[in-house]
C-alpha cells in the first residue's frame, strides 16, 4: 500500500469515527476526533483541509457545554483548536495569521485555566 493510500485509509477511519460520535451524541468525542483529524492533515501538509476541519469544531464545542460528566470540558478544547490552526498557518508560512491565532489560543487557555494547553501554545 502506498503512502497516499495509507493516508486515505486513516482519513476514512476518522470519518467513520466522526459519524459514530455524531450518532451516539458524544460531542466531546467529536471534538477530540476533529482535533486529531486536523493534526493528521497538518502532518500531511494539507493545510486548507485541516483549517476546514478546525472551523467546523464550533458547533460541537457549543453542544458539548450541555454535558455534565467530568470529561466534558469544551472550554479546554477551544484553545487547542486555535493552537492547531496557528501551527498550521506557521507550517504553511502564513506568519501573520499564525501570530494572532496563537495569541488568541494562549488567551483562551489562560482564561480556561488550562495549564497543559498554555504550555503547548
Amino acid at each position: 500500500m502506498c503512502e497516499d493510500e495509507d493516508a486515505s485509509t486513516v482519513l476514512d477511519v476518522f470519518g467513520l469515527a466522526d459519524d459514530a460520535a455524531e450518532r451516539i451524541g458524544d460531542a466531546r468525542l467529536g471534538l477530540d476526533l476533529r482535533l486529531s483529524r486536523a493534526s493528521f492533515l497538518v502532518a500531511l501538509e494539507r493545510y486548507a483541509d485541516a483549517e476546514s476541519v478546525l472551523y467546523r469544531i464550533g458547533p460541537f464545542a457549543h453542544r458539548s457545554v450541555v454535558g455534565s460528566d467530568e470529561r466534558n470540558e469544551p472550554v479546554a478544547t477551544t484553545p487547542g483548536a486555535w493552537r492547531l490552526m496557528g501551527e498550521s498557518c506557521l507550517q504553511a508560512g502564513a506568519y501573520g495569521d499564525a501570530t494572532w491565532m496563537l495569541e488568541y489560543a494562549a488567551r483562551l487557555a489562560e482564561a480556561a485555566d488550562d495549564e497543559h494547553e498554555t504550555r503547548l501554545v
